[in-house]
């Protein structure tokens, strides 16, 4: 029994040797704390980064009609965003109605600041958003707010969902108002 017990505990011990040679990689990665060299290849490359990229110049292009229409559902259904994203898009929406206002938007130029994989389908994306933010008063028209401009640094989150790419989250970084146009 003492000799069974033994080259068991020792079959256990090159087995798990064996794995951990085999796959150090991903053993090295859990306990040093970097990816597996093969999983970012695998998973990552230029076409996921323009993908994204993409995704937001689609969702930045469409965000705008949303306020504009006041929450128009069909608007929402094709923003590339996740639930929770338009959740607070909606909120802000519905503050903007029970104040009697409506925003006009256009986002007059867009730079993409850098992109970095931040895991498994998963970027952050950093840009510098120039708007201009027209803001109307339903109940006295009169009251109309003149045209500004804001100059935004934004930092999103962009998860692949399938073969899409949707907002997960987004942060401002600083905001810059300018005079009024």
């Amino acid at each position: 029994m003492k000799t069974f017990l033994s080259v068991t505990v020792l079959g256990i011990i090159v087995f798990n040797l064996v794995a951990i040679i085999e796959e150090r990689d991903l053993f090295f990665g859990a306990w040093l704390g970097y990816a597996p060299a093969n999983e970012a290849r695998m998973e990552w490359n230029g076409d996921d980064s323009a993908a994204a990229e993409k995704s937001l110049r689609e969702y930045l292009a469409l965000l705008p009609h949303l306020y504009g229409t006041a929450g128009d559902i069909r608007f929402a259904d094709r923003l590339p965003a996740t639930d929770e994203v338009l959740g607070e898009i909606y909120a802000d929406i519905r503050y903007l109605r029970s104040n009697h206002r409506r925003q006009d938007m256009r986002l007059v130029q867009l730079q993409i600041l850098g992109k970095e994989p931040m895991g498994l389908g998963l970027i952050q994306i950093l840009t510098k958003e120039y708007w201009v933010i027209t803001t109307h008063i339903s109940k006295q028209p009169q009251l109309q707010s003149p045209a500004h401009s804001n100059i935004v640094d934004s930092k999103y989150l962009l998860r692949r969902e399938g073969s899409r790419w949707k907002v997960l989250a987004w942060d401002l970084l600083t905001t810059a108002p300018q005079a009024g146009m």
